[in-house]
């Protein structure tokens, strides 16, 4: 549908995530910018309020048919004039993942869909650039325009080091922990020697993790083994806690 002034008329602003702990990510950064969003298994009724209301939902939760516990949404509810944005993230190449893709472009068939992801390589090229992508609202310029000029004037050994001892806790292999308890999520740690354990340095967030692990296996050149971790809780709720170095 369309306005008098040709523009189209969304039924629904929606946000897909991979997951549960992406969906709660980002709702919780919507809210805090002050962008009224919901989950959309909590609020099915569709646009119909004085602002822009922003669903989310993880794609998993996009059923064919609705649950009995109501925590999925049949596909074919909240129609087809959406905008929709869908955040990537880590899919997977399974069949599983394969089929979930497809979900989205059901919601956006007469609307429009929006896919996006933030990758690490993007960021780094920025920062190799001396830009951060984080300008002053005031001035125009970088945020973070001295660091960048210090680090270009490091030396390059010791940056190194304070690189490996302040963000990775320290030098050695690569580690890969899928943490049981928490659905979707490998955390990355620098082996240590025997009796010992280093803190995790990063989590990953991913939508198959079997898929992911069976890649490692077959595709990566490094022999990079995947443990199971059964007893630590989830480490993706804790990234936005101002001590966390993850």
């Amino acid at each position: 549908m369309k306005r008098a002034d040709k523009r189209h008329v969304f039924d629904s602003v929606l946000l897909v995530t991979p997951n549960d702990g992406l969906s709660d990510q980002h709702l919780n950064e919507l809210q805090r910018s002050g962008v009224d969003a919901v989950l959309l298994v909590e609020d099915r009724s569709g646009q119909r309020t004085f602002q822009p209301r922003v669903r989310v939902i993880e794609i998993s939760k996009l059923a064919e048919e609705a649950s009995d516990e109501g925590a999925s949404v049949p596909l074919e509810s909240p129609g087809s004039a959406n905008l929709v944005f869908v955040y990537q993230g880590h899919k997977g190449t399974g069949s599983k993942a394969r089929r979930w893709q497809n979900r989205p472009q059901v919601l956006g068939k007469d609307g429009f869909i929006l896919e996006y992801s933030a990758t690490f390589a993007q960021a780094i090229g920025s920062f190799l650039e001396s830009e951060s992508g984080f300008e002053d609202a005031q001035t125009k310029g970088d945020l973070f325009k001295p660091m960048l000029d210090e680090i270009a004037g490091c030396d390059g050994e010791r940056l190194y080091r304070e690189i490996c001892q302040r963000l990775f806790h320290g030098t050695g292999g690569l580690e890969v922990w899928e943490l049981k308890s928490a659905d979707g999520e490998l955390a990355l740690r620098v082996s240590a020697s025997s009796g010992r354990e280093r803190p995790c340095f990063a989590v990953i967030n991913i939508g198959d993790v079997s898929a992911f692990k069976k890649h490692l296996e077959e595709n990566l050149k490094l022999k990079l083994d995947v443990h199971e971790d059964n007893f630590s809780r989830s480490l993706f709720g804790e990234i936005d806690r101002p001590d966390s170095s993850r």
